[in-house]
């Protein structure tokens, strides 16, 4: 586990409490589809995944694994994806974190 302790596993450390810097990877889970996808399957996509995270079960069993629910468009998915794959990029390119 990485980041922060998860309120479910409060004996279970975290990378970030055992080193002498902090270190954070999030796993973030999404919905992708190839570009060519026709644009009426991409909003029926969006619509049920957006049913999906107003579902108090599923938010009530993800909080339960430690997830944070946050909805967006694909759009914003595919930035939050190029930002963490420059950070990583960077971090391999400064020997932080190695590649092997």
């Amino acid at each position: 586990m990485f980041g922060s302790k998860l309120e479910a596993l409060p004996e279970v450390p975290s990378v970030s409490t055992l080193g002498k810097e902090p270190f954070d990877v999030t796993t973030y889970l999404g919905i992708a589809a190839p570009s060519a996808t026709p644009d009426a399957l991409v909003a029926a996509l969006q619509k049920a995944a957006g049913t999906a995270l107003q579902d108090t079960r599923f938010t009530a069993g993800m909080a339960k694994l430690g997830a944070l629910v946050q909805g967006g468009s694909g759009a914003d998915y595919e930035r939050l994806m190029r930002t963490e794959n420059e950070f990583m990029a960077q971090m391999v390119a400064s020997g932080r974190v190695k590649q092997e």
